[in-house]
């Protein structure tokens, strides 16, 4: 990858890093309270908040070089990003995502009176994957628009059409999570990091793709005024860098 190219990247995640710093939450709380559904709607804004405040410590990690660290993260935000997108894009899932979520809360509130639990889950017909409920919990929302009624994090994935990254989450980031994977994995037979730096680029490029989802998703959620309150105005500013680089990745294959 020539100079030019990781100057740019490194530009995009400056960009996303202040434009998601996690005092700016403040402001996805205020474009909350403004909703007439605030009372039913708060589990989303809740995840948005967090979404930026993952993708922004993953910048952050990246250039501190907790590379491993950092993959941990995308791994997350993989998942957080496309369950915001399909959210957003499929608002027929919006109740049925609210509903699950506030029967998982009411299950975890019973933590510690397992009869308790076992009767919740009885009471409320859930289904168990493996004697528990938490495929459910997490996933089962996506069912009501899956032709076949499945439900799975690759189902929400493939759904947000970020199904690219299928092979990341499961051939990287999730032997980063359990601690399969190190940074020095990457180093070259003769000592080189070329591998880890191609790595560091490629990744960085999907933090690139999610910030693009998670703010597109965001905005149609609050006002513009809002939106760039809490992106510092800058959203603009990394299209056009994020364009420019996707448009040299294509002139590239060509």
């Amino acid at each position: 990858m020539d100079t030019q190219k990781r100057l740019m990247i490194n530009d995009m995640l400056c960009i996303i890093r202040d434009a998601s710093i996690p005092d700016n939450v403040k402001y996805i709380f205020e474009a909350y309270l403004k909703r007439k559904d605030k009372n039913i709607i708060k589990p989303i804004f809740n995840m948005f908040a967090d979404t930026f405040i993952t993708l922004h410590s993953y910048c952050l990690l990246m250039q501190n070089f907790a590379w491993s660290q950092a993959g941990t993260l995308l791994r997350i935000a993989i998942e957080q990003v496309s369950t915001l997108f399909v959210l957003t894009w499929n608002k027929e899932s919006v109740d049925e995502f609210l509903r699950i979520d506030s029967l998982k809360k009411r299950f975890y509130s019973l933590e510690g009176d397992k009869e308790a639990q076992k009767q919740f889950i009885k009471e409320n017909n859930i289904p168990l994957f493996h004697g528990k409920p938490t495929k459910y919990f997490d996933y089962g929302w996506v069912s009501i628009i899956s032709p076949d009624h499945i439900y799975s994090r690759d189902h929400i994935i493939k759904a947000s059409r970020l199904e690219e990254f299928l092979n990341d989450v499961d051939v990287v980031f999730n032997k980063f999570s359990h601690g399969k994977l190190t940074i020095f994995d990457f180093a070259g037979s003769d000592g080189s990091w070329k591998v880890m730096k191609d790595y560091g680029a490629r990744a960085n490029m999907t933090c690139g793709k999610l910030f693009d989802f998670l703010c597109c998703s965001y905005d149609k959620w609050v006002s513009r005024d809002d939106f760039d309150k809490m992106t510092e105005g800058l959203f603009e500013e990394f299209k056009m860098i994020y364009s420019s680089l996707l448009s040299a990745g294509k002139k590239k294959y060509k």
